[in-house]
């Protein structure tokens, strides 16, 4: 499982075997970045600002 979060409120939410990204951490917005930069240059434009959320459940429905 995924979490994608900011940086206010990634220590409050509770430790679990999951990963949590806190999207506006200044490491992860270079990391975006780059992966932006090398995109191919046929991709859609988007722009995505840190107040854009979505929430997100993904089941297999097992």
């Amino acid at each position: 499982m995924l979490t994608l979060t900011s940086l206010e409120v990634v220590e409050d939410l509770p430790a679990g075997r999951h990963r949590v990204v806190a999207v506006d951490d200044p490491l992860v917005e270079l990391q975006l970045a780059a992966a932006e930069a090398a995109a191919d240059s046929t991709a859609p434009e988007a722009v995505v600002l840190p107040g854009q959320v979505a929430y997100v459940v993904y089941t297999s429905g097992s």
